[in-house]
């Protein structure tokens, strides 16, 4: 099956994680690297808010150790 949205692929497990909940995943290109996949638009768009709740979470965590320290 061929990937209609293909965006750069990421190390980041919070990417992959993310990736993952939004339906999409990585695909190998003949003699390219790797790449995020996903099916449509809507799955791309889940993976960036996905992506965005993952990094406020990081950020609120870390400012919640940062006051309790």
């Amino acid at each position: 099956m061929r990937m209609a949205i293909r965006i750069n692929f990421s190390e980041n497990h919070e990417d992959q994680r993310a990736l993952s909940q939004a339906g999409g995943r990585i695909v190998f290109p003949h003699n390219k690297p790797p790449m995020f996949g996903f099916d449509n638009e809507e799955q791309r768009i889940r993976y960036e808010q996905f992506r965005k709740m993952y990094k406020n979470e990081k950020v609120t965590t870390a400012a919640t150790e940062i006051t309790l320290n």
